[in-house]
């Protein structure tokens, strides 16, 4: 919502609960035009439209000492984490230049820190570091 007050505009969301997307339609209501419910594995990722800025947040359970830090690998939950990348790959250069993840600190820990070094080395090799 502040991105959009500052002039942002939203091409594409995607989640894959129904009920979320209910919740998301009543704060914006031109909703229907690009959210998609599904899998984010099932999503062609030339479907997707270009945009300057790709945000993803996906579930914490297997980042979290409650889900005993799995990670995004071994995870069942965090790892829709990869879902996300697979459209960035294969959105190639049309990929957004700008990315924001969010998620919970475990995420620099789990795997005993392998998840944030891998996550690291792929956004160091996207941006031509």
């Amino acid at each position: 919502m502040g991105l959009e007050q500052a002039g942002w505009r939203v091409v594409f969301a995607n989640d894959i609960a129904p009920q979320k997307f209910q919740m998301y339609r009543g704060f914006f209501p031109d909703a229907d035009a690009y959210y998609r419910v599904g899998d984010i594995f099932e999503i062609d990722a030339h479907s997707v439209p270009r945009a300057t800025l790709a945000t993803c947040s996906f579930p914490c359970i297997d980042l979290s000492l409650a889900g005993n830090m799995r990670g995004l690998q071994a995870g069942a939950h965090s790892s829709a984490f990869w879902g996300f990348v697979r459209v960035l790959q294969a959105q190639g250069a049309d990929a957004p230049p700008i990315l924001l993840v969010e998620n919970v600190n475990g995420w620099l820990y789990s795997n005993g820190g392998d998840d944030s070094v891998g996550w690291a080395g792929f956004w160091s090799v996207r941006a031509g570091c």
